[in-house]
C-alpha cells in the first residue's frame, strides 16, 4: 500500500515525476545497503524537507514522500528476510499486552474519528481549497498512522542493533534540530535581524504550517533540544563537543526569538525535569558532586541575577564583557596553584602595565572603552595559549596578570556604553569572580578543574545565559508578558466555544472528527472572525481561481492571500494581466513582496477595482509602481512572492489566466490559467490565525477525537513516562526522553501541536520508543 501510494505521489508531483523520483529512488538504495538508516534520515529530514511553499501542495508533500518509502522499503525487507536475520539484542524492545491495547485504542480512536470527518466523500474539487475540506480529516491523521507503521521498524532494530539503534534515532533529532535552527537563523537574517530585539517579526523557519498560525516550530524545539544537550554531555571529542555546544546555544537563540511564552516555560520545566531524573537516578552522584552541582546551580542563578541588572544599565557591550570575563576566570582558576613568586610578579606587572594601556586607550580615543577591551581580550588568549604551551610559572603569573587587565577593560567598556549603575553592577561580578578565582587557586582540589571540555562547555552555558537575559529583555517580549492576561482570556474564549460545538453524544465521544476544528468555525464561528477562503471550480473544461471574503471589515493584516514564489532577479516594471469576474464591485489587491512565509516586506503592491460586466469575464492590467521590491543581503537573500488577495468584505472573485510579467518581458507565474488547480499557488494569513487552531493540544484532542481519544493520548503519555522513569537508575538517556515529552506537552498545553502531521509523527515516535523499549535489567547492556 505505501509503495503503491508513494508510486501515485511521484506521478503527480507538481514538479513532474522524473526528479522526485531519482530522489526517492536513492533513498531507497540507502536503504536497501543500510536498513535502519531511516532511524536517523527521518528526523533529521522531516521538518526541512517539503516544498510546500513552492509546489502549493498541503495535502501531500515531500515529508509523506520520505516516510512512504520508509514504511515501504522496511516492510519489503521484513516480508524477504523474514526471521532469518539473527536478533543478538532481543531483550532491548517490545510491546507489552497493555502497550499493545493502548496502540490498538488509539489507532481505532484515529481511524474512527478520521472516517467521521471525512465521510460522506466528496470529490476535492466539489470543495474548498484550504482546511475546510473533508480531505483534512487524512492530512491530519497520517501524522500518527506514518508513525504506528514505523513501530514494527523501531523495535526490529532496537533488537538488531540495540543502544547503536537508539544513538542513531536521537543523533537523527540533533540533525533535525540543527537544520532547523540553520533555516531560522537564516531568516532573522534576511528579515528583522539577528539582534533586532524589537520588531514583532516571529519566525516560522521552514515549518510552512505555520502560514495560518499554529506552533510546530514551538513544539520541534522543545521536542529536540533535550537531545542536543544529550550530545554535548555524551561525547568525548572536541571535536563534536564544539559544534555541539554551538547547536544548543543556537538552538536557544532560535526558541528565544519565537518570543513565546509558551516555549520559555516548557523550555524551564523540561530543564527541571531533566535534572530531577539525573539527580534521582541511581549511582548518578556522589555527595560531593552534589555539593558541587548545587553550588554550580547556587552561582548561575547569580551571574544570572548580574547579568540582568548590567544589561538593563549597560547594555550589550556590559554583557559581552562579562561573559568572556567567566570563560577566563574559569580558565584562570587553574593557573594561580603552580604560579609561585615568579608568577605572581609577572602577574603583577602584566596587570600594572595592561591597566595603564586600558586607562590611556579609554583617554584618547572616542571608543577606547571597546578598543582596550578587544586589546585585554587578545592579550588574555595569547597568554593563555603561551601557558598551554609551555606551563612555566612566568607564563601563568602573565595570564593571571592579562585576567586582571581584561577586568579592568570590562569596567571601562561598561561605564562607557552603559551608566554608573552599570558600573556598580559589573564591580559586584568582577569581585564575585575574582574571589572564586582565588578560592580556587588557594583550595587544591579538582571540582570544576578547566580542560578544554570543561571550558567549552562553560562558555557555551555562560552564553547560554547571555542570550536569555538579551532576548527577552528587549522591547517586543515585554510587550508580549505585558499582554499575556488578555492572550489568555482570548484562548479561555476559543475553547469555550470549541468545547460548546461539541452537540451530541457522539461528539463527546468520539469527536467531531480529526482535522474538523477549521470547517467547524467556519461554519459557527462569530461573524467578526470568519476567515476568507478559496477554491478551484471549473466551467465545463476551464479551471480557475475563486476568492471568497470574509463579511467583516478587512484590514490588510487579516487579508488572506493566495500567493506564489517567484524568481528573486525579478525585473523592475512588473504588468500583472488577468482575467476576472464579479457580480459586486470588489477591490483586488496585488503585491510583490520579500517574505519568508509570513510578515510582507518591501512590497510592490497595486489595487484594483473591478465592476460586474454583464456576468462574462473582463481583461485587466496592472502596473505595480508603488514600494521597491528589496533582495535584502548577498549572504541571506529574500524570497519573492507574488500575491493576490480580495480587499472587500463580503464580495466573490474569479480570476484566470494570471500572469506577472517583469521588465524583460517573461512571465514569472506558473500555472496563473489554474489548468493544474492549486499546483504553486499557497495561502497566508499573515496576522490573523484563531479561525485555524483551538490552540491546546488536549481541547483539540477531545474536539477531534472525543473523550475516547483523550483518555487513550493521556494513557499513552503516563505509561511512557512511568516506563522511563522505572529504567531510569540504568537507562543514561531517560531523562533526555522525558525533559523531550514534558517540553512537547507543556508547550502543547497553549499550542495545537498535533494538527501537523510531520510533527505528530516524530512526536508519537518519541513516545513509542519510550514505551517498547525494554525495562528489565536484562536489558541493562543493550540500552
Amino acid at each position: 500500500m505505501a509503495a503503491t501510494a508513494l508510486g501515485w505521489a511521484l506521478l503527480h508531483h507538481p514538479f513532474g515525476p522524473i526528479l522526485p523520483s531519482a530522489v526517492a529512488l536513492g533513498y531507497c538504495a540507502v536503504l536497501f545497503r543500510r536498513p535502519h538508516a531511516w532511524l536517523f534520515f527521518v528526523p533529521a529530514l522531516l521538518p526541512v524537507i517539503d516544498l510546500t511553499t513552492i509546489t502549493g501542495s498541503i495535502y501531500l508533500t515531500e515529508s509523506d514522500l520520505l516516510l512512504a518509502a520508509t514504511v515501504a522499503m522496511g516492510y519489503a525487507r521484513i516480508a524477504w528476510v523474514g526471521g532469518r536475520i539473527a536478533v543478538p539484542h532481543r531483550a532491548a524492545a517490545g510491546i507489552s499486552l497493555f502497550g499493545g491495547l493502548l496502540l490498538a485504542l488509539l489507532a481505532a480512536s484515529y481511524t474512527v474519528s478520521a472516517a467521521r470527518g471525512f465521510l460522506p466523500y466528496l470529490p476535492f474539487d466539489q470543495q474548498l481549497a484550504d482546511y475546510n475540506n473533508r480531505w483534512n480529516s487524512l492530512r491530519v491523521a497520517k501524522g500518527f498512522y506514518f508513525a504506528l507503521a514505523l513501530v514494527p521498524l523501531l523495535v526490529r532494530a532496537l533488537r538488531e542493533q540495540g543502544e547503536a539503534a537508539l544513538t542513531r534515532f536521537m543523533a537523527g533529532l540533533v540533525a533535525g534540530l540543527a537544520l532547523i535552527c540553520l533555516v531560522a537563523v537564516y531568516e532573522r537574517m534576511a528579515y528583522p535581524g539577528l539582534m533586532n530585539f524589537a520588531s514583532d517579526y516571529r519566525i516560522t523557519a521552514s515549518f510552512w504550517e505555520m502560514h495560518v498560525g499554529g506552533a510546530p516550530l514551538d513544539g520541534w524545539l522543545l521536542l529536540t533540544l533535550p537531545f542536543a544537550i544529550w550530545a554535548v554531555f555524551s561525547t568525548q571529542r572536541l571535536h563534536f563537543l564544539v559544534p555541539m555546544v554551538a547547536l544548543v546555544d543556537i538552538a536557544a537563540y532560535v526558541a528565544l526569538v519565537t518570543f513565546s511564552r509558551g516555549v520559555y516555560g516548557a523550555c524551564l520545566v523540561g530543564v527541571l525535569v531533566a535534572l530531577a531524573m539525573q539527580f534521582d537516578r541511581k549511582l548518578a552522584f556522589t555527595d560531593k558532586a552534589r555539593w558541587a552541582v548545587g553550588w554550580l546551580l547556587l552561582g548561575a542563578g547569580a551571574l544570572f541575577w548580574g547579568m540582568w541588572a548590567m544589561f538593563r544599565t549597560g547594555g550589550y557591550r556590559a554583557l559581552m564583557a562579562v561573559v568572556f570575563l567567566v570563560a577566563a576566570t574559569h580558565f584562570a582558576t587553574t593557573l594561580g596553584r603552580a604560579c609561585g613568586r615568579v608568577g605572581l610578579a609577572s602577574a603583577s606587572i602584566v596587570l600594572v602595565l595592561g591597566a595603564v594601556l586600558d586607562l590611556a586607550l579609554f583617554a584618547a580615543l572616542t571608543q577606547g572603552g571597546l578598543w582596550a577591551w578587544g586589546i585585554s581580550a587578545l592579550g588574555f588568549v595569547a597568554a593563555a595559549a603561551l601557558w598551554l604551551k609551555w606551563s612555566s610559572p612566568m607564563a601563568g603569573g602573565m595570564a593571571l596578570g592579562a585576567w586582571g587587565a581584561l577586568a579592568v577593560a570590562g569596567a571601562l567598556v561598561t561605564y562607557q556604553g552603559g551608566t554608573a549603575a552599570a558600573l556598580v553592577v559589573y564591580a559586584w561580578v568582577a569581585l564575585a569572580l575574582a574571589l572564586v578565582l582565588v578560592v580556587k587557586c588557594v583550595r587544591h582540589d579538582s571540582a570544576l578543574t578547566w580542560s578544554p571540555r570543561s571550558g567549552t562547555i562553560v562558555f557555551g552555558a555562560t552564553v547560554l545565559l547571555a542570550l536569555a537575559v538579551a532576548v527577552p529583555g528587549g522591547y517586543l517580549m515585554s510587550e508580549r508578558f505585558s499582554h499575556t492576561q488578555g492572550d489568555f482570556v482570548t484562548r479561555e474564549q476559543l475553547w469555550r466555544e470549541a468545547i460548546s460545538w461539541l452537540d451530541s453524544t457522539g461528539d463527546w465521544l468520539i469527536g467531531k472528527g480529526v482535522g474538523r476544528f477549521p470547517d467547524s468555525y467556519y461554519k459557527r464561528g462569530p461573524a467578526s472572525n470568519i476567515p476568507g477562503t478559496f477554491s478551484f471550480p471549473h466551467d465545463e473544461a476551464n479551471t480557475f481561481l475563486r476568492l471568497s471574503s470574509a463579511s467583516h471589515p478587512l484590514t490588510r493584516g487579516r487579508l488572506l492571500r493566495v500567493v506564489q514564489a517567484v524568481s528573486n532577479d525579478v525585473v523592475p516594471q512588473l504588468l500583472v494581466s488577468f482575467d476576472a469576474r464579479v457580480s459586486r464591485t470588489a477591490t483586488i489587491y496585488l503585491e510583490v513582496c520579500g517574505r519568508h512565509l509570513l510578515y510582507a516586506e518591501a512590497c510592490v503592491s497595486h489595487t484594483v477595482r473591478l465592476k460586474p460586466g454583464n456576468g462574462g469575464w473582463q481583461p485587466v492590467r496592472v502596473t505595480l509602481t508603488s514600494g521597491a521590491f528589496e533582495r535584502g543581503h548577498w549572504y541571506a537573500p529574500r524570497r519573492a512572492y507574488f500575491a493576490v488577495a480580495l480587499a472587500s468584505s463580503g464580495r466573490s472573485a474569479d480570476l484566470d489566466n494570471l500572469q506577472l510579467i517583469d521588465g524583460s518581458g517573461a512571465d514569472q507565474l506558473r500555472n496563473g490559467d489554474f489548468s493544474r488547480a492549486g499546483d504553486f499557488w499557497f495561502f497566508t494569513s499573515d496576522h490573523y490565525y484563531l479561525p485555524w487552531h483551538i490552540e491546546n493540544l488536549f481541547i483539540n484532542l477531545l474536539f477531534d477525537q472525543g473523550i475516547m481519544g483523550l483518555t487513550v493520548f493521556i494513557a499513552l503519555c503516563l505509561v511512557a513516562t512511568v516506563r522511563v522513569l522505572r529504567c531510569a537508575g540504568y537507562w543514561p538517556q531517560a531523562p533526555y526522553f522525558l525533559a523531550s515529552l514534558s517540553g512537547f506537552v507543556t508547550v502543547g498545553s497553549l499550542n495545537s501541536l498535533l494538527d501537523v502531521p510531520r510533527l505528530a509523527t516524530i512526536f508519537y515516535l518519541v513516545c513509542f520508543a519510550m514505551v517498547v523499549i525494554r525495562t528489565e535489567r536484562s536489558a541493562r547492556s543493550r540500552i
